[in-house]
């Protein structure tokens, strides 16, 4: 009887031990419950949190929650980053992840899951997620960043996400990036998923189609020969990549040819920076690329990284030379080369090519990008953003700025109509000497628009100002004007 009196008694010691400790992690537990950051944060932050699968399915519910409170609505919205690497993520907290991504009102501009355990059914789970953005979703201007880094990732993965971002779309707009950045280093794609990734770019209905990625980084993961190539033929063939990361791939000299042919397309060429630290090339391999690109009117690569690599001095310097040209193309070279392929509608090359003109200070480029986006072409029409562009450059002092300003303003185009502030505009360009100014302002004059009140003679005094500056509206009106006299 002692025994088991005694037996008792160690049962309810531990029984009461464990009931402390039951309700003492309920207690830590509402300390600690899961909480988002604050409403104002536009990077929401995670790395190195030990959530686990767990951690994501709570995130998802603390997300529902707040959506189901309507006055908080729009305080998630500023969210822009999430950033959830080193977390012991698997495919079932991918899972959580894309129902809580769902939920928010638009895509993230960037997503960092990397040095998790996601896999495969991970890389497919987020997958399904992006076949179902539409253009309309991204409201970004150049799609968000994905960086699925050191997360087993194998050729299955890979395909499913090559084919959510490149195969062709039901979509009206010419352009749908979804993911601008594409981070795929130290997984396990090798050369079978390569081949998908290459198959997928493949399936592009034309190398001016604008689905793709800016950047795709698939360092390290054990691509040979046989990988690469199929990546750069597609490449050649159908664009879909800027700037390709292949280094700690063992691909040799024999992947030359392939970024030759690339090159070799000089304004088609879609890339604009390879990556090749630690490959195996050697001079064989980099003259073979050199006279590609000694051969082009138009050098399209402006960055070409060779550290690590079996490469002498003398060969280094012709390759530092050559990049050297494209980097220092004036404004005008690339405004010219951008109306170029503007007019065989390659406008994924008109952006970029006018972008790099606009770093350069030209103010014709800010103007034909914002035309760009007035009429949707190669983007999503944005009168908003064509708008902003327009009075960007019509602070650097540019008349066809001011013009076009005066015009958004007058027909309330991306801004409040304001007519008089058209009137303004239009006379600070007239008297730079722009011909559609000074056209414009006649018209308003004539019609009584932004002005106290008609004023024939002004508006013929400026009719004869535009046509002798070469308007030809001006000119034909100025001749009936005439003939009437």
């Amino acid at each position: 009887r002692t025994r088991m009196e005694t037996g008792t008694a160690i049962t309810l010691v531990i029984s009461v031990i464990l009931l402390f400790f039951y309700v003492g992690l309920k207690i830590l537990n509402s300390f600690t419950s899961f909480r988002l950051p604050p409403p104002e944060e536009e990077l929401w932050d995670f790395s190195n949190s030990a959530l686990m699968d767990d951690g994501c399915l709570d995130l998802e519910r603390a997300v529902k929650k707040v959506f189901a409170e309507s006055k908080k609505k729009d305080k998630i919205t500023k969210v822009k980053s999430l950033k959830l690497r080193n977390n012991g993520i698997s495919y079932h907290g991918v899972q959580s992840l894309v129902n809580a991504l769902k939920i928010l009102s638009r895509p993230l501009h960037r997503v960092d899951i990397g040095a998790n355990k996601i896999g495969d059914a991970g890389a497919q789970n987020l997958a399904g997620y992006l076949k179902e953005l539409r253009a309309s979703d991204i409201k970004s201007k150049d799609g968000m960043d994905l960086l699925l880094d050191r997360n087993a990732i194998g050729a299955f993965g890979v395909e499913a996400l090559a084919k959510a971002i490149w195969e062709p779309r039901e979509e009206k707009s010419k352009s749908l990036v979804i993911v601008r950045e594409l981070g795929l280093s130290r997984n396990m794609i090798g050369n079978s998923g390569a081949g998908y990734l290459a198959n997928a770019i493949q399936s592009r209905k034309s190398s001016t189609q604008n689905t793709g990625v800016y950047g795709v980084d698939l360092s390290a993961n054990g691509i040979g020969t046989e990988g690469a190539i199929k990546i750069f033929k597609a490449v050649e063939a159908k664009g879909g990549i800027r700037n390709i990361n292949l280094s700690g791939n063992p691909i040799g000299n024999e992947v030359a040819e392939s970024i030759a042919a690339c090159i070799e397309q000089g304004l088609k060429c879609p890339l604009r920076s390879i990556s090749l630290q630690n490959t195996q090339l050697s001079d064989d391999g980099f003259k073979t690329i050199i006279k590609a690109l000694r051969d082009r009117d138009f050098i399209p690569i402006q960055n070409l990284s060779v550290e690590g690599c079996i490469i002498s001095d003398s060969v280094l310097k012709d390759l530092d030379d050559i990049i050297e040209v494209s980097k220092n193309y004036t404004p005008e070279v690339l405004l010219t080369y951008a109306q170029q392929a503007r007019k065989r509608g390659d406008f994924f090359m008109v952006h970029e090519l006018c972008k790099r003109a606009e770093e350069k200070g030209s103010t014709e480029a800010t103007c034909l990008l914002a035309e760009m986006y007035q009429n949707g072409e190669g983007v999503p029409k944005n009168p908003k953003e064509a708008f902003e562009m327009y009075r960007k450059a019509a602070r650097k002092d540019d008349a066809t700025a001011m013009s076009c300003l005066a015009n958004c303003y007058l027909a309330g185009e991306g801004v409040e109509m304001d007519q008089t502030r058209a009137i303004e505009l239009f006379r600070r360009a007239a008297e730079r000497k722009d011909p559609d100014s000074t056209y414009n302002l006649g018209l308003c004059y004539l019609k009584g628009i932004g002005v106290r009140e008609p004023n024939r003679d002004k508006a013929y005094s400026l009719f004869i100002r535009a046509a002798e500056l070469g308007q030809p509206l001006a000119r034909r009106l100025v001749e009936r004007l005439n003939l009437r006299r």
